[in-house]
């Protein structure tokens, strides 16, 4: 095992590139940290190029790839947190490519959010209420951001991600597989009043936290809802909105 005690490792240097979204599209590769984040990502056969472990650091599994045993000051370098829990993975993207035939349930649609924490803690919550996959449009903040990775909690290896190159298209693909699309959105339909929802054949689209659902994708909606605004708020936070609405899908009666 390759021992490293200087930033100025060029495999150290390299690494530090993943924290840009340019080397983690140029490398097909991310910076996932921590012994949770890790250990959930071989439970579900993600691929590892490197691993880095702090020194005395004792890893729970057999890694097929390299392993790099790390100063403290070289692994406080790569993270992005204060205190690093002694373990850093270089993983492989995992596919993220838009499949209407491979969805099923219901579908939650990222349209152009920005924040990575907004939509890290969606998939975390999608997750946990059982939807069946969560579909970014091109222009949302990008899935393998560290932020988004971090927020999500590990939830990203646990419900189907996918981005469509293409939002429109997407949309009209699962309408044509029976799904009705449901944009959450201000003037719409009071989303308690709203019947008939079949939870396995509905999309919930939710906007960009300053801009709203795009007005193509309202265009196409077969309903335009929102949530019933009692106090003196003009909205809620993108993440909030979407955990009421899911569960409110997932589990009304």
């Amino acid at each position: 095992m390759q021992k490293i005690t200087s930033t100025s490792n060029e495999k150290i240097k390299f690494l530090k590139t993943l924290k840009s979204k340019k080397g983690r599209e140029e490398s097909g590769t991310y910076l996932l940290e921590g012994k949770r984040s890790v250990l959930d990502a071989v439970k579900h056969n993600v691929k590892f190029a490197r691993i880095l472990i702090q020194e005395g650091y004792e890893l729970d599994f057999e890694p097929d790839c390299e392993v790099l045993e790390v100063s403290r000051h070289v692994l406080e370098a790569l993270s992005e947190v204060s205190a690093p829990e002694g373990i850093i993975a270089q993983a492989v993207m995992q596919d993220l490519t838009f499949d209407a035939s491979k969805i099923e349930g219901l579908v939650v649609f990222l349209d152009r959010l920005q924040d990575a924490g907004n939509v890290g803690t969606i998939i975390r919550t999608c997750d946990a209420a059982g939807v069946g996959a969560v579909v970014l449009s091109q222009n949302c903040v990008e899935v393998f951001n560290p932020k988004t990775i971090r927020a999500t909690m590990s939830s990203i290896f646990n419900v189907p991600v996918m981005v469509a190159e293409d939002s429109i298209k997407a949309l009209e693909s699962l309408k044509d597989s029976g799904y009705t699309v449901y944009s959450a959105a201000l003037g719409g339909e009071n989303f308690y009043s709203v019947d008939k929802i079949d939870k396995n054949k509905s999309c919930i689209v939710i906007g960009n936290e300053g801009n709203d659902i795009c007005d193509e994708i309202l265009e196409i909606s077969d309903k335009i809802i929102e949530l019933p605004m009692r106090g003196g708020a003009e909205s809620l936070n993108a993440a909030i909105a979407l955990g009421v609405l899911v569960y409110g899908f997932m589990f009304r009666n």
